[in-house]
């Protein structure tokens, strides 16, 4: 805080000159700070959000999700993708991992297969049993932050939306 700068005294002695402790090295070391502290804001407009989807399927059951992000917010992010059954609820979880963004949109791309993680986890009897439906492929990407963060940058004045972004896509499983 500037106002503090105007009780700091320079003291001088024979062996240094004070000038470490001064009036000017204190507002200089407080604009520096204020400087660092607006540099790592967290502006919800700026974080990474998730602009579109595009799954291309084989007849195998891979597909290739294309994730288009654009954002300027530096910060690890989760990236997850899930599948959904048509009623909203979470059948099972496809791929999950921590990237870092930078300040330039990106596009992603990463292979997923829900057939062969379906029968991984469920069997193949549940496969067939369920094959032919429709199911949503959910993607969200989110923006970590960590206790100190969130306190420092002001953060819980932001809301839970506006850290995490969500797109979706219906498909087939054949």
């Amino acid at each position: 805080n500037e106002k503090y700068c105007q009780y700091v005294k320079e003291r001088k002695s024979l062996f240094f000159d004070g000038s470490s402790y001064s009036q000017e090295k204190c507002l200089l070391a407080v604009r520096k700070a204020q400087e660092i502290d607006a540099s790592e804001t967290i502006i919800s407009s700026s974080i990474h959000k998730i602009k579109q989807l595009q799954l291309t399927g084989d007849s195998n059951g891979n597909y290739l999700a294309n994730i288009y992000i654009e954002g300027s917010q530096n910060g690890s992010y989760n990236l997850s993708i899930a599948l959904y059954d048509t009623s909203g609820k979470l059948i099972n979880q496809l791929h999950q991992e921590v990237i870092t963004l930078g300040q330039v949109n990106q596009n992603l791309v990463r292979s997923i297969n829900p057939k062969n993680e379906l029968i991984k986890d469920f069997g193949q009897q549940y496969y067939d049993s369920i094959k032919g439906q429709s199911f949503i492929v959910r993607v969200e990407l989110e923006l970590l932050i960590d206790d100190y963060h969130m306190k420092k940058y002001n953060v819980p004045s932001l809301s839970d939306d506006s850290l995490k972004s969500m797109v979706e896509q219906t498909i087939n499983l054949d």
